[in-house]
């Protein structure tokens, strides 16, 4: 998680962070000085394919912010779910695609709130206005951002499914 959406100002910050291994199994933590070393070596590593929901996003806090430009960064369920239905809906967020696609119930509703930053603060700074993340208990985001991240997992295993059988499910469009 962040405090912003763009990584390219003084005060913006890689707040926090969950891995998830395997469809019941995430791990979160805060990115502190610490874990920094590890979590930069995790992101150059090779063997392991991470997923995200937006990887555009990922790449560029990763890159600016820690330096690294993550490897096997190859699994995108935003880009999965436009690839399924590339209508302009205006909405491929993970909280719109996981409840369709895994039929989870809203996880964010403890969090919203404070990772958006104040309208006041939109229309002064735009997309570099800072958030409140830093007002929420860390069991709270650690918690928040663990189930964020199996819910990205879960819901890459079906998009990736579903476009493994796509021209099974609309035979007439031919391959």
């Amino acid at each position: 998680e962040t405090n912003c959406l763009r990584p390219y100002n003084k005060n913006s910050k890689l707040v926090s962070v969950s891995i998830c291994e395997e469809e019941d199994k995430s791990h979160a933590f805060m990115l502190t000085d610490k874990v920094i070393p590890y979590f930069k070596e995790w992101l150059k590593t090779r063997h392991i394919i991470k997923i995200s929901h937006n990887s555009s996003f990922e790449r560029k806090w990763s890159i600016v912010k820690l330096g690294v430009n993550p490897v096997n960064l190859n699994i995108d369920t935003m880009l999965l779910a436009h690839a399924l239905d590339n209508r302009d809906m205006g909405g491929m967020s993970i909280k719109f695609l996981a409840p369709i696609f895994i039929g989870t119930t809203v996880w964010n509703a403890n969090v919203e709130a404070e990772l958006k930053p104040s309208e006041k603060d939109i229309k002064q700074y735009g997309t570099y206005a800072i958030n409140t993340i830093h007002r929420i208990p860390k069991r709270i985001l650690l918690t928040y951002n663990a189930i964020d991240s199996l819910v990205e997992y879960r819901t890459a295993i079906v998009l990736l499914d579903q476009l493994k059988h796509f021209y099974e499910t609309f035979p007439e469009i031919e391959e």
